[in-house]
């Protein structure tokens, strides 16, 4: 019998796909590291204000909302999600190359161009994670080691970037080097994802978004308050890409350094990972995204305590352990929950509700707190760290996951596997 994924304990993915799985993660997160974390600069070279910035920043967070809505449902019923993603990072490469010469400071031009590109390109995310769960045997043991691939993809797109600054003119208006780097990794992507083994629909009955989200998940009171949690955490996280190369810059780091440095975030990101699964084993979920939430704390209380520049660039490491142990620690709880045949709609669901709606609050809130405190950087992350202090009480007292009732891929489908034999 014909074993599909997840389906049997013990059962390990095969090299190939490890391989491709670790290459496609790595190509699209490099896409993306090239050039948002140096926005902020390229915005700021353009002469566009704090506010308006926030405004263009958001449109991750808007698109995050609505779309994975509508790519979720393609990906379960309708396009093989490789497929997906390469359709939609072509149209994306095309955008980034359009975008690089523009030196206007037309705000509501700006605002619905990254508006259109993160409708195509941010439930790109959402769907490798189901495509990685969908092909890993045991996703609990094995997501970390593909995700860290993420990371280091992520740091070659920025240390790209520096290179390009470097051999080319980086003080003039706007940083163009960024986005034609990210055009042509994402068109690298794109030839990674069509690498991938297929990943078909697997919903055999016709149903809406709303409709596979109807499980009894959304009743269990821990799935509830990780995403209450998830979407307070991503009100804060706006504030490291948004407001601190900028800040950086104006301490007197050359761009190139500013987006060297925004990677030392990647390393101890790759360590987090590749501990996650024994992380999870000992202190279970609770304490793997309390180590999250907790590094966010310190990163943002030293800015906030007045620290110099280098105290800044020695906290950026913490980013790492906030991503790796919240963010992706969150990302494998939730597959855990997850109804198989809809796991691409409830990994878009936690995307809308902190991607999405959390990041875009996070997004005005960053640009408010720098408009009403222009030179003060000790209240404007304060915000943050307030918030963040507040949800590691909340998740301490409130989130207690069960672990003698929680779904486990292993036990559950095997014993399916064995009946089914």
């Amino acid at each position: 019998m014909k074993v599909e994924p997840n389906q049997v304990e013990g059962v390990r993915t095969g090299a190939k796909t490890r391989r491709d799985l670790c290459i496609l993660m790595a190509t699209l997160y490099s896409s993306q590291g090239c050039w948002w974390p140096g926005l902020s600069m390229h915005l700021r070279s353009l002469g566009i204000s704090p506010r308006s910035a926030g405004w263009i920043f958001s449109t991750l967070a808007l698109s995050s909302i609505f779309s994975p809505m509508i790519q979720g449902r393609l990906a379960d019923r309708r396009i093989a999600a490789e497929r997906l993603l390469a359709i939609t990072f072509t149209i994306g490469s095309v955008l980034l190359f359009l975008v690089a010469d523009y030196e206007g400071q037309n705000t509501t031009f700006l605002f619905w161009f990254f508006m259109l590109y993160w409708v195509l390109i941010a439930p790109g995310y959402g769907t490798l994670n189901a495509i990685c769960m969908r092909h890993l045997a045991s996703p609990r043991e094995e997501f970390g080691g593909i995700r860290l691939w993420g990371s280091i993809g992520w740091m070659l797109g920025s240390y790209t970037v520096a290179v390009s600054m470097l051999v080319s003119k980086t003080d003039g208006v706007g940083l163009p080097q960024i986005f034609y780097v990210g055009s042509i990794l994402s068109l690298i992507t794109i030839l990674a994802a069509m690498r991938i083994e297929p990943s078909p629909p697997m919903e055999s009955k016709k149903t809406s978004f709303f409709d596979a989200l109807k499980t009894d998940l959304l009743r269990q009171k821990d799935f509830v308050i990780y995403l209450a949690i998830g979407f307070g955490v991503c009100c804060t996280t706006p504030f490291v890409f948004q407001l601190i190369p900028s800040m950086l810059e104006k301490e007197g780091l050359s761009r190139p350094q500013v987006m060297s440095l925004m990677t030392l975030g990647q390393v101890p990101e790759i360590i987090s990972l590749w501990l996650l699964p024994w992380v999870i084993r000992r202190v279970g979920f609770r304490g793997a995204l309390f180590l999250g939430i907790f590094s966010w704390v310190l990163r943002y209380g030293v800015i906030a305590l007045g620290a110099g520049v280098t105290w800044i660039v020695l906290s950026i490491p913490l980013q790492g352990m906030a991503i790796g142990f919240f963010l992706v620690g969150g990302q494998v709880f939730i597959d855990e929950k997850a109804p198989r045949e809809s796991r691409a709609s409830i990994q878009s669901l936690q995307m809308v509700v902190c991607s999405g709606m959390g990041s875009f609050v996070g997004s005005l809130l960053a640009g408010e707190c720098q408009t009403l405190w222009p030179t003060n950087s000790s209240n404007v992350f304060l915000v943050p760290c307030i918030i963040d202090v507040i949800l590691c009480m909340i998740l301490m007292i409130a989130f207690h996951p069960d672990s003698q009732k929680k779904r486990s891929y292993f036990t559950e489908n095997s014993t399916q596997t064995q009946e089914t034999v």
